[in-house]
């Protein structure tokens, strides 16, 4: 590929690059940013609607196969390395970004097959631990993640990163409303389980039910609105050595797996 025969960024895309960091312009444009190689590759890999990219030229192998990929696919922008390093959100220098269009998502579209688990983040606040749930609810076959109340964005490019991909591999759905949630739970007909570190010890669970969602709070306030008037069963993650919690992402990852191991089935 000829590097020069890509056009050049304009200064408007440049601010609209930048703006995209704001939660309120990804919502205003129905707009988020993939950045780096490894998170468009996922994007092309799972075909997400991929609006337009840029790029910074690169010697690495894989970044300049990618570049030129997208060229066939896609209208691609060139720019220097510093100018994108100034318009990304990423800490490190990447040779590549893709803006996408957000899916369009709701809990009525959401396909429940009969054995099925849902995990609802209600007012995670760091966007980092927000996309490692994600990751592992991609990794270990989850139905769908659900971002409920004042949680985080979901398109934030930190919670994108963190998903390594996961968000572009099953359903990420946003609800703000309980009355919504509720109701999609008890028409499905889900088993709802609440991680608190003062619930019965997950692996104490007699039957893990074939469908069950899994509520996963705050870092420090718990549970909000969206989710507190649920009929709940609270379950933990026992710890010893005076360990007084888990990080949010790293339970999510024990109950998670423990749950679709034992799902339909007594405790073994």
């Amino acid at each position: 590929m000829d590097w020069n025969s890509l056009p050049k960024l304009s200064t408007a895309r440049g601010k609209l690059l930048r703006k995209l960091k704001s939660r309120k312009h990804r919502r205003e444009q129905g707009l988020f940013v993939a950045e780096g190689v490894r998170l468009v590759e996922e994007v092309v890999r799972w075909a997400a609607e991929i609006e337009w990219a840029v790029a910074a030229e690169t010697d690495d192998p894989r970044g300049r196969n990618l570049i030129t990929r997208l060229a066939g696919e896609t209208r691609v922008f060139r720019t220097g390395a510093r100018n994108l390093d100034s318009l990304l959100d990423a800490v490190a220098p990447q040779p590549v970004a893709a803006v996408c269009r957000m899916p369009e998502t709701g809990l009525d579209k959401l396909e429940i097959p009969g054995r099925a688990l849902v995990v609802i983040c209600d007012t995670l606040r760091d966007p980092g631990n927000f996309g490692a749930v994600v990751r592992t609810a991609a990794a270990a076959g989850c139905t769908a993640v659900v971002a409920a109340g004042n949680n985080v964005d979901p398109w934030n490019p930190k919670a994108v990163r963190g998903s390594m991909g996961g968000i572009f591999r099953l359903p990420v759905v946003e609800c703000g409303e309980p009355g919504e949630l509720a109701e999609f739970l008890d028409r499905h007909g889900f088993t709802v389980f609440l991680a608190n570190m003062a619930g019965q010890s997950l692996f104490t669970v007699e039957k893990i039910p074939a469908r069950c969602a899994l509520i996963l709070g705050g870092e420090s306030g718990g549970v909000g609105e969206c989710t507190a008037g649920l009929n709940q069963q609270p379950l933990s993650v026992p710890m010893t050595g005076g360990t007084e919690s888990l990080n949010v992402a790293v339970a999510a990852g024990v109950m998670i797996y423990h749950l679709i191991r034992n799902q339909g089935a007594a405790r073994r």
